[in-house]
């Protein structure tokens, strides 16, 4: 390639200044050529200054200075850097000069090829940032935890400070060289998954918010630790999506992992506790509903009985069988929307949604009250331990519409805000009186029941009359289900 094409691309840098001095035989320095920073950097364009000696154009006392620096690079034939700085009205100005002597072999040097780049921001920032870094590094001594900052795109650490040795056995420099592969290194493999969803979760996340995960690392022993980690967005890109997420993470205590082991065997018993349930829908559907049939066929038998003679008394005979029978009818209708709301819903073929919308569906075919449900498409991932308390809020309220409220329409809404699970039910009924209402004693379906449901999760039940009927929200935070 021509030497003059990379002549022009470096003359094209837009921040450094490079210029061309020619030496004399009788040891001037003269401008022979420069770029359009230099001039802007001097003052002048470069066709006043070409031919002229430096002290021509250039301001004292810098021209002294640069000169003293072309002799040192001039004398010793080798390139020359330096670095000088001045006041200027908005505080210090540095730069740094590089001076690269150019000759023919050995003969002396004809030509300086000069480079001066502007460094004042690097120097007041240099020792803010050793100053940072030292703080970091003291915080990390005496901070319990690991602080990090994690680029989500790269999927590696950008720093990392705290007791990294005492609570996984490796350096930070250990760390440092898995680089990348640091997930997949030591985050347990059941927890990838959890994993991928945290990080996603920033993508849609407001300013400031901050989200909790546990899971497990693996410890330079080959054991599995627990840890906590609280995370948050600290940086962007231009389109807003999130690039560095500062995180603190904190091993579990033995605290919390017996309240891991409370929640799991909580889990245990409420399965046990669907089972049951589900066993008991199914013997009142059978052995209710035959006692029902019997007794409706023994009433159709008594008022064919009644039918062949006509009088006063078999009239009020056949209007009150009538009235037996619509009765067992409602019963019937009573048992059938009760041990519907008793059985949970299929997650085995279908999506959490879905199960959602069919069990409405059911809902209103039972009951002939109108369900609208609504169910976000994110709810999908909300994990089965966190769900079923809300189905089953979900199954006290609507027993709840059915009985008392004399809706016509219910709408149904599961969604997931601000890392909070979210489930609301509103019917258009006659309300309730907050201070009675909903207050059955426990082990009923009132509002005492919701509640106690709700605070295995760690969650709120909220009831209001908004308009014509009442509103229930439960909300509980989104956290993953344990392997």
């Amino acid at each position: 390639m021509d030497p003059a094409a990379f002549y022009r691309g470096m003359f094209q840098h837009p921040d450094i200044a490079f210029f061309v001095l020619r030496v004399s035989p009788d040891g001037q320095f003269l401008c022979e050529d420069g770029n359009e920073p230099l001039e802007k950097w001097i003052g002048k364009p470069i066709a006043e200054m070409k031919g002229h000696d430096i002290h021509e154009f250039l301001p004292a006392p810098g021209v002294d200075i640069l000169e003293s620096h072309l002799r040192i690079a001039v004398e010793k034939r080798v390139t020359h850097v330096y670095d000088r700085s001045m006041d200027v009205p908005d505080g210090k100005m540095t730069w740094v000069s590089t001076l690269t002597p150019v000759m023919d072999g050995d003969g002396p040097v004809t030509h300086i090829l000069g480079m001066v780049r502007n460094i004042s921001v690097e120097k007041r920032l240099g020792p803010d940032e050793a100053h940072h870094q030292a703080l970091i590094d003291h915080l990390g001594l005496t901070c319990p935890n690991l602080i990090y900052l994690f680029d989500i795109r790269q999927r590696r650490n950008l720093f990392l400070a705290g007791q990294i040795q005492n609570l996984l056995g490796y350096s930070r420099r250990d760390i440092e060289r898995m680089g990348k592969d640091i997930l997949r290194n030591l985050l347990h493999p059941d927890d990838r998954d959890r994993v991928d969803r945290h990080l996603a979760r920033f993508s849609g996340s407001w300013e400031g918010a901050a989200f909790t995960l546990e899971y497990r690392m693996r410890h330079r022993d080959g054991k599995y630790r627990r840890f906590v980690s609280r995370d948050t967005v600290i940086e962007r890109d231009s389109e807003g999506k999130p690039k560095t997420i500062l995180g603190v993470a904190t091993q579990a205590s033995d605290g919390h992992r017996i309240e891991e082991e409370v929640r799991t065997l909580s889990g245990r018993m409420l399965t046990l506790g669907e089972d049951e349930r589900h066993r008991l829908a199914e013997s009142i559907h059978e052995a209710t509903g035959q006692h029902l049939c019997a007794a409706d066929l023994a009433l159709k038998r008594l008022q064919l009985i009644a039918e062949p003679e006509v009088s006063s008394a078999r009239e009020a005979m056949g209007e009150a069988l009538d009235d037996a029978r619509a009765s067992l009818r409602g019963i019937r209708r009573e048992i059938s929307v009760l041990t519907y709301l008793l059985r949970p819903p299929v997650f085995d073929s279908h999506s959490m949604s879905e199960a959602l919308r069919i069990f409405g569906e059911g809902f209103e075919r039972k009951s002939g009250i109108a369900a609208e449900v609504r169910a976000a498409p994110e709810t999908d991932e909300i994990p089965v331990m966190t769900f079923m308390p809300l189905f089953r809020v979900l199954q006290e309220a609507l027993a709840n519409v059915h009985r008392h409220s004399g809706a016509a329409k219910v709408s149904i809404a599961l969604e997931v805000e601000e890392g909070e699970v979210v489930l609301t039910v509103a019917d258009d009924g006659v309300g309730f009186d907050s201070r009675t209402a909903y207050h059955r004693p426990s082990g009923g379906s009132g509002l005492a029941s919701m509640r106690a449901r709700m605070a295995q999760l760690n969650g709120t039940v909220e009831v209001s009359r908004r308009g014509p009927g009442t509103t229930i929200i439960a909300r509980a935070p989104l956290i993953p289900c344990k392997a």
